[in-house]
């Protein structure tokens, strides 16, 4: 993990069930959100979880690396997997598709 500037410093979600763009304070090193896909009470909950990971791109002036909050998948209440998380390979790819939201104040 890249080191904390300043104690506001927030991280981005990439991927999973939170919009894009979602951002966390970047002092912790995961992120937990329960939803239920469905709004009855009889709908099991689902868990998807994100883990502070930094990622670089490559720029004219040189690699540039900075912290996301990368989708690692999504557990129903028994703890079996729903939904596979991302690679950094492919969070890497969701923040280079768009650019703007993803990397806009560190360029």
């Amino acid at each position: 993990m890249t080191s904390i500037t300043h104690e506001n410093e927030e991280c981005l979600c990439v991927g999973g069930p939170l919009p894009a763009g979602d951002a966390f304070p970047a002092t912790g090193v995961a992120v937990v959100y329960t939803y239920r896909p469905e709004p009855f009470d009889n709908v099991p909950s689902i868990t998807a979880s994100y883990e502070r990971k930094p990622l670089t791109r490559q720029t004219s002036e040189g690699p540039e690396t900075r912290d996301f909050f990368v989708f690692a998948g999504e557990q129903d209440t028994k703890g079996h997997q729903v939904r596979k998380g991302l690679s950094d390979a492919e969070a890497l790819a969701v923040t280079l598709a768009t650019p703007d939201l993803y990397w806009k104040s560190a360029q």
